[in-house]
C-alpha cells in the first residue's frame, strides 16, 4: 500500500486502530452441541470454556461454504461451526464437531431430506 504523505499514513493507521471486533453471540444450542461432541473424548469443557472457544472460532475461523439463509460454515482447528455474520455482530448458530461427526450428521439427517425421491413406474 502506498501513501502520498505522512498525513495519509496517519489517517490510515487511525482508521485501523478504530476497527474493533464485532460482538459474538453464541446460541445455547451451539454450546450444547459442542459439549456433546467433546463428551466423546476424555474431558468435557465447562460452559464458559465452550463459549470462549466458539467465540474465538467464529472470529478466526476460515469460511468453508455458504449455507441456506445467509449462514456460513466455518472451520477452526478442525472444528466446524455454522455462523451468521452481520455488520455489528456474529451469531454462532451450531457446532458441527470434527469432520467425522459432521459427515455422519449430514449423511443421516441432511442428505435424507434432500436426496432425489424415486417412484416406481406404474
Amino acid at each position: 500500500m502506498k501513501f502520498k504523505s505522512f498525513a495519509d499514513l496517519a489517517r490510515h493507521l487511525k482508521v485501523a486502530q478504530e476497527k474493533t471486533e464485532p460482538e459474538v453471540i453464541v446460541s445455547p444450542h451451539a454450546v450444547e452441541r459442542m459439549r456433546d461432541f467433546w463428551r466423546l473424548g476424555a474431558e468435557v469443557p465447562s460452559e464458559e470454556e465452550a463459549v470462549r472457544f466458539l467465540t474465538k472460532a467464529a472470529l478466526k475461523g476460515q469460511t468453508v461454504r455458504r449455507c441456506p439463509d445467509g449462514a456460513l460454515e466455518v472451520c477452526y482447528e478442525e472444528i466446524w461451526l455454522v455462523v451468521k455474520k452481520f455488520p455489528e455482530r456474529v451469531v454462532v448458530v451450531t457446532c458441527n464437531g470434527d469432520r467425522t461427526w459432521r459427515n455422519w450428521y449430514k449423511k443421516h439427517h441432511v442428505d435424507i431430506r434432500f436426496r432425489a425421491k424415486v417412484r416406481a413406474a406404474l
